[in-house]
């Protein structure tokens, strides 16, 4: 509830106050460098220790996953670093793998021998099947193929618990996002609905924003108009033609 956060005297958002409700799939998005990951960072701080202005569910736990993979155990095999955090079955946890496409014999192999897309699958399955309620993923499907994409996205469509993500995946917005929490400059603004709603809205606020504009234009272009026919001058000429140009824009915007 009304919370800002600044950095180098630079507001990344101000006053935001939105609520998550438990079993909700809300998507952070907005520009590169916006401060979306900071935001999940944030969250993951006020899970650890009091923040002002940002309240924690008492049974939340979370489990976060980020670009630079630090949830594996080096020292552990795929299924074994599964088994760690998770007190499901170890046939529950076999079928994550395999749905995420590993093979049986990649069961055993240790974490160093993986590749760095199997390594982002590993962190992913093991956060899938751990003990947490609330899943945090920042861009969860970069460095992946697309049959992992696909996987992965059947995979969060089923999850029971609250999710959390960031991505730039378009295909992962539609399928999966509830709810949106949107970077727009430095304000966040929680829309409720997913994204094809949210798409829809700013495609009519747009046309609606643009069809004022013309008529704002063609008013003028007839004052002009009136003007010319009296007492035309260079000067009216130029603005005449730069207004048309710009209604042209505008129509083309709209016809797009």
């Amino acid at each position: 509830h009304n919370w800002s956060y600044i950095i180098d005297k630079k507001p990344l958002w101000q006053t935001a106050s939105f609520s998550v409700k438990s079993g909700d799939k809300l998507a952070i998005i907005g520009p590169n460098g916006c401060g979306k990951t900071t935001l999940l960072k944030q969250f993951l701080k006020a899970h650890n220790k009091h923040l002002p202005n940002v309240q924690i569910a008492g049974g939340a736990k979370i489990g976060y996953f980020s670009q630079d993979i630090d949830i594996l155990d080096p020292d552990k095999n795929l299924l074994r670093n599964l088994q760690s955090t998770s007190s499901q079955s170890e046939a529950l946890l076999r079928t994550v793998l395999i749905r995420l496409r590993f093979k049986r014999e990649d069961f055993f192999k240790p974490i160093q021998l993986l590749s760095g897309g199997e390594k982002v699958k590993a962190a992913l399955a093991k956060i899938l099947v751990s003990d947490c309620n609330v899943l945090m993923l920042d861009e969860p499907t970069n460095h992946l193929d697309l049959d992992a994409v696909t996987a992965l996205e059947e995979l969060l469509c089923n999850y029971p618990g609250t999710l959390i993500f960031t991505t730039r995946d378009c295909r992962l917005l539609k399928t999966i996002a509830k709810n949106l929490l949107v970077f727009e400059g430095t304000k966040l603004n929680f829309f409720p609905g997913p994204y094809d709603d949210y798409s829809n809205k700013q495609i009519y606020t747009e046309y609606t924003e643009a069809t004022a504009d013309i008529l704002l234009i063609e008013n003028k272009l007839a004052e002009i108009i009136s003007h010319l026919s009296l007492n035309p001058t260079e000067k009216l000429e130029a603005e005449f033609q730069s207004l048309l140009a710009k209604k042209r824009l505008l129509l083309s915007k709209q016809s797009s």
